[in-house]
């Protein structure tokens, strides 16, 4: 990418502050300008807000959002000239770190490490919410990791609760860690997005109490509850089946 990819035509301090933040971030590399400076004229993105008085009419502007991913999905499109996208998939790495990625077109756009199996669907809800305000008529598929059997059951059960509808396909995960360090499920999540998976079936959100997933859950609780609450073996087995869910089980501790 050239020097100068985005052109920051913004006034207000605090809304400077925040576009500045937004790009250091995306690592992208940027200009505060004026509309006529020859950096603005070459910039391939002209970030502003809806307060500047500009008068300009450009493709390549974005309009800085209250949503700070909304706004990089619009930036990071307009750098890897993505003007329509014709797939959208959200990658999941799940364990006791997942990694999820967000890929228009075969390109990461976004990538996070999460802690839980409910933070990783919040954010699958986000971006999905992202995706289809600003491409109404997109269709966004899901590709879950099944390294990890417990959390990944875990994961599917939470997200077909609060979304149904959604397209849900499990991936093999099998040469798709390629790095170590705290980005590693961030990178996997990348290339599970990329690879073609099969529909979730009811069968696969089935599992076996084994004794290794009551300990797995047990951790788990612990680490969501800070250390301040414990699970009990029965507890841990009951959410196994599918009986109670980590929600139920935390709002009981409260």
């Amino acid at each position: 990418m050239s020097r100068n990819e985005v052109a920051v035509l913004i006034r207000d301090p605090k809304e400077l502050f925040l576009a500045l933040e937004l790009l250091k971030k995306l690592d992208v590399s940027f200009c505060v300008c004026a509309p006529q400076d020859p950096s603005c004229i070459t910039a391939k993105v002209l970030l502003s807000t809806e307060h500047e008085p500009l008068s300009i009419v450009d493709d390549r502007l974005v309009l800085l959002d209250r949503s700070v991913d909304r706004s990089s999905i619009q930036i990071l499109l307009k750098l890897l000239d993505i003007s329509n996208p014709q797939s959208w998939a959200i990658g999941v790495d799940p364990g006791m770190r997942f990694g999820v990625a967000l890929v228009a077109d075969g390109q990461t756009l976004l990538s996070r490490t999460l802690s839980s199996p409910s933070e990783s669907v919040q954010l699958t809800i986000q971006w999905a919410a992202h995706v289809h305000s600003l491409f109404p008529d997109s269709q966004l598929v899901v590709h879950l990791g099944v390294g990890s059997r417990l959390y990944m059951v875990l994961y599917a059960r939470i997200l077909l609760e609060v979304q149904p509808n959604v397209r849900i396909e499990l991936v093999n995960e099998h040469h798709t860690t390629l790095s170590s360090g705290h980005l590693s499920n961030e990178s996997s999540a990348g290339m599970i997005a990329v690879r073609r998976g099969r529909p979730i079936v009811e069968s696969d959100l089935t599992l076996e109490v084994r004794e290794g997933y009551v300990n797995s859950v047990k951790r788990l609780y612990s680490r969501l509850s800070r250390g301040k609450k414990s699970l009990s073996s029965e507890e841990a087995r009951a959410l196994i089946r599918g009986e109670v869910t980590m929600a139920d089980l935390l709002s009981l501790a409260e």
